[in-house]
């Protein structure tokens, strides 16, 4: 009696560790929970010019999120405005009402990514804890 207890806690035990696996997969860890957010980043235009800045980013509704770019987190106005969709860990966006297009990679923490426009650039943003 007691090893079919033990057998079915067991089958119990496996049925919760599928199910949390399943909803924490690679899809959940990149979506809204994680990439959402405030983040930290720097970069450099195709003139050699280096920035830093700061960014929230907010889900609109169904994979898509926009990114506010920041010169810093208490900043009243963007310096820019990422619109865009996320799939599989790649954001696709435009900013700047179209001025500019980009795509960024969402990997290990880190967001890196271009944009090509009137100058182009690319760039890298981390993580900030709340």
């Amino acid at each position: 009696m007691k090893v079919g207890y033990f057998s079915f806690i067991m089958v119990i035990l496996v049925c919760l560790g599928v199910l949390v696996c399943s909803c924490a997969g690679p899809e959940k860890s990149l979506g809204g929970e994680l990439f959402a957010g405030r983040w930290e980043g720097d970069g450099v235009d195709a003139e050699g010019n280096e920035f830093v800045f700061a960014a929230t980013i907010t889900e609109t509704g169904e994979n898509r999120y926009r990114v506010l770019i920041l010169e810093s987190f208490d900043a009243q106005d963007p310096m820019h405005v990422m619109d865009g969709v996320l799939e599989g860990g790649r954001y696709t966006y435009t900013a700047d009402e179209g001025l500019y297009t980009g795509v960024c990679e969402l990997a290990g923490g880190m967001l890196r990514g271009y944009y090509k426009g009137p100058v182009d650039g690319s760039f890298q943003m981390r993580r900030v804890d709340e």
